[in-house]
């Protein structure tokens, strides 16, 4: 809608305007159309016509989700096993000894996988003996 009022020519203004608010804690703008007259016999009157309010438009994309990083657990180890109870680890991959401090006898080991006392880890676990020469048991590893 256009105003064709002389006081809207004159001044150059057009007569709908849009103003953002804020109500019970929610963003809104509100629209307004007005129309801005010049009557000869009276003041200038401001006449609302109609008042609608309008809710901005959803973000048309989903913010992206954060990047992922690779599980990482006791030692830095990829597999993320840590000494949170869950799932005992009988076979552990070829490379565990690269991130962690193994026994001698570790590839021989029929058990899971434990921490002896003196932070050797051992694949002898629920087997009697195993850590005895390095101070004992302590705590097994666990995957999830």
């Amino acid at each position: 809608m256009e105003c064709l009022c002389s006081f809207a020519r004159r001044e150059r203004e057009p007569c709908n305007l849009r103003r953002t608010t804020t109500i019970n804690g929610t963003s809104t703008t509100i629209r307004l159309s007005l129309i801005l007259c010049l009557n000869r016999h009276r003041q200038r009157r401001l006449l609302l016509l109609n008042r609608h309010n309008h809710r901005p438009p959803p973000p048309t994309q989903p913010p992206a989700p954060p990047p992922t990083q690779p599980p990482t657990g006791v030692n830095g180890n990829p597999w993320g096993y840590n000494f949170v109870p869950s799932n005992l680890i009988y076979s552990p991959p070829a490379s565990f000894c690269s991130y962690f401090s193994c026994i001698n006898n570790f590839p021989n080991g029929r058990g899971y996988v434990e921490e002896c006392q003196d932070g050797m880890y051992s694949k002898s676990g629920g087997i009697r003996g195993s850590c005895s020469y390095y101070g004992g048991d302590l705590q097994p590893l666990y995957s999830h």
